[in-house]
């Protein structure tokens, strides 16, 4: 893939990290707001004895989700940058090579 492509897919993930930063704000915040308490069918390994909400663990994933896809998106940028400049090297020297 070209440098600019590596950046448009860096765009996208960041893109993509903001739609699931909102809904892992929004299933959050619906959690706590929810005045009753739904346990989860199997219990959680954080803990024990420790049950949550459907919607908080629908935010976690979601936050972590919004991670992964925040530094992926970093990647690309810095995968982009890398190819480009290693493109652009690689003419400095040619022209160089022809110069003398």
């Amino acid at each position: 893939m070209t440098p600019h492509r590596w950046i448009v897919v860096g765009w996208v993930c960041i893109a993509a990290t903001a739609v699931l930063a909102a809904a892992a704000a929004f299933l959050a915040l619906d959690a706590l707001s929810t005045p009753t308490f739904q346990p989860l069918t199997v219990p959680l390994v954080l803990a024990p004895g420790l049950r949550t909400q459907p919607e908080l663990m629908g935010g976690f994933i979601s936050a972590v989700l919004a991670g992964v896809a925040f530094f992926t998106g970093l990647a690309c940028f810095f995968w982009g940058a890398l190819l480009d400049s290693r493109r652009q090297l690689a003419s400095i020297l040619e022209l160089l090579r022809r110069a003398g």
